[in-house]
Formats: C-alpha cells, structure tokens, sequence
C-alpha cells in the first residue's frame, strides 16, 4: 500500500478526476469499489511517470535523513484522516508522535507583520509551549517564525508544516530555525522529495495546518493574506477560530478585524485558550528548563549586540569572528534562549 500512495502523490498537483477517485478509494463503502479507485489512481501514475526518474526519486526517498507515513498506517496523524481532500502520504523530520499525544493549537499571520504582531505571536506561542500545548505554523517569514521561536523558547514542542519538499528549506534564511525544528520538533509535508516552493503549495499546505490543530489563532492578518485562507479550511473542518485584533490604521491586521466582524472569536487573552485546551486535554505543563549554558560563539555574539543594540545582521555576519552559519545557529539559539529579539529589518536587540 505505501508504494502504491507514493506513486499516486508523485503525480503532483491534482485534478477533479484525481481527486473523485481518491474520494472514493478512502470513503465507499465497498472494499470492491475502494480496489478499483485504487488500481485506477495507481494505473493513472505510472503512465504519468517516467520509471527512471521515479526510480531515482525513490532512492532519494530510501536513503534521505526523514521517514514517511501513508494514510493507511495507525501513525498517521488521526485528525488529517477526517479532513476533505486529506493528504495520502506525508513526510516528516522530527517527532511524529507529538501530534497524537497533546492537544494542538495553531498560529498563522502575515509574513509582513509589526514589531507588535511578532511579539504577540511569540509571548502567545510561548505560553502555550509552557502549559503543555504544541503550537503549530508554516515556517514562513514573520508571525509564523515568531510563533515557532516563541514555542521553543517554551522548552515545548512546534509542528512546522512545510509548502516545499522535506529537502528543501524555505524561506532559506530560516535554515537555523529549520534545524532546530527538526531536532526539538516536527517538519511535516505532503510534498514529495525535491518539490520546489511553488505558489500552488502553499493554500494546499494551510488546510493540512488546520486539520492538525485543535483551534486556530490569527495574528496580523492582511486582507490578502493566505491565513484567511487558513481559517476558511478551519471553520470548514469545524475548528475554533481566534483572531487577535489590530488597529484601524494599519495595514498590517485589517483581515484579523474582519475575521473577528464575520464572527471569529476576540482573543485578548492567551490564557483563555490554555484553560479551555489544556484543561480539557488534560496537558501536562512543562517544568522550565534549568538556565542552559552558552556557547563561546553564544556568548561573543550576545556582548556584541549588547553593546551595539540593535544591530543588523549584515554586521554581525562581517565581523569574521567565526563563519557565517557558525553566527546563524547562534542567534538562533539566543533567540529560543530569550537572550535576544528581532526587530523588523533583521535587527537583533538585547532582551532585558
């Protein structure tokens, strides 16, 4: 059955056809009609493919530094199996098993976003990292980023849920980030190896983002922003939707105030969330973490921006004190250490 659902998910972006048989292969009632779906989704990929490139594509798969789970498997996350259009296959870095054993709250927003918005997002993330609660984003620049530094900083758990292959990072800069989801986390995509950041990839992502949380939180949505694409699949999948409200002045979270105008609910309180899904989910709240020691790059870098505060990034990375993904994994490391912030225009501030 794996082979079978990965040759059906290497045949890539989908058509109405496609998507009736796999309907009805995951859904008839009949073991009969769900064989035949299943053999004519097979038969469709493989004169599709070309058998030396997905012979290739499959050593990639057997020999790379991630594993793979199709929906027929029990460690398939049980909330993607209830969704429409869910995914066959995913691959994942990490620890898969987060998402079946804690309740799941996601965090999405615009990539161009305030000072305000990140913060928010970072203290909410934070906070429901501390009460036991795994927080869930895209990876993208901005809120997501935020929300993803702030569940670490936590000493929890953050699912990123990737728009790209499981062997690409994007955006790049967020390689530090990437690794470090990759060890304290999850990375979870339905994109096969080598998949490029297409802008096709990302609306399909977002549904997997709310099918996998709980409740759904909107920080600094534009009106145009795909988290408003985000909370659609969620209130479609009958998700708690929560969107943190902005000022009328800005650009930055009009879509946030209309989402709470259509209805969405008015989150001024993070607290609100923990006691309603951490409580109910019986979540066991982390101890904080013993203060952790600081490597010597760790330590150069924090005197540095200590005393030069705010520094941008082009700065640090030509001080040549130690090479420059030696700097990114440092930062990074101070950021989840809650040594440091980022102000927009990657300027890096100490935190008092």
């Amino acid at each position: 059955m794996r082979e079978n659902y990965l040759k059906i998910n290497h045949m890539g972006k989908r058509n109405k056809i496609i998507n009736e048989l796999i309907s009805e292969h995951l859904n008839s009632p009949t073991e009969e009609k769900r064989i035949f779906c299943l053999k004519e989704l097979v038969s469709m990929a493989e004169k599709d493919m070309d058998a030396s490139e997905y012979g290739i594509y499959r050593q990639k798969i057997s020999k790379g530094n991630f594993s793979f789970v199709d929906i027929s498997e029990n460690r398939f996350p049980e909330q993607l199996k209830k969704i429409y259009d869910p995914p066959l296959v995913l691959f994942y870095e990490g620890n898969l098993e987060m998402l079946n054993k804690r309740p799941c709250i996601a965090i999405v927003g615009s990539r161009k976003c305030s000072n305000y918005g990140r913060q928010v997002a970072y203290d909410f993330a934070k906070s429901l990292s501390k009460a036991g609660i795994t927080v869930i984003s895209g990876m993208a620049y901005g809120i997501d980023s935020s929300a993803h530094i702030g569940a670490l900083t936590g000493q929890g758990s953050t699912v990123a849920v990737m728009g790209t292959g499981i062997d690409k990072c994007y955006p790049a800069k967020n390689k530090s980030l990437h690794d470090q989801i990759s060890k304290k986390g999850l990375l979870i995509t339905e994109f096969g190896v080598g998949v490029n950041p297409l802008p096709y990839n990302f609306p399909r992502r977002n549904r997997i983002i709310s099918g996998l949380c709980d409740a759904l939180i909107v920080i600094e949505a534009g009106l145009e922003s795909g988290a408003l694409i985000t909370a659609d699949f969620a209130l479609e999948q009958g998700k708690d939707v929560y969107s943190v409200p902005s000022g009328i002045m800005g650009n930055y979270g009009m879509g946030s105030n209309k989402l709470i105008k259509q209805g969405a609910e008015c989150l001024l309180d993070i607290a609100e969330v923990i006691d309603i899904y951490a409580k109910a989910n019986n979540a066991t709240p982390l101890e904080k973490l013993a203060e952790t020691t600081m490597t010597d790059a760790e330590k150069k870098l924090l005197e540095t921006i200590e005393y030069e505060s705010p520094v941008h990034i082009d700065k640090l990375l030509s001080c040549n004190m130690m090479g420059v993904n030696e700097i990114k994994s440092a930062l990074m490391m101070l950021l989840i250490k809650d040594k440091i912030y980022l102000e927009p225009g990657d300027k890096y501030c100490i935190k008092k």
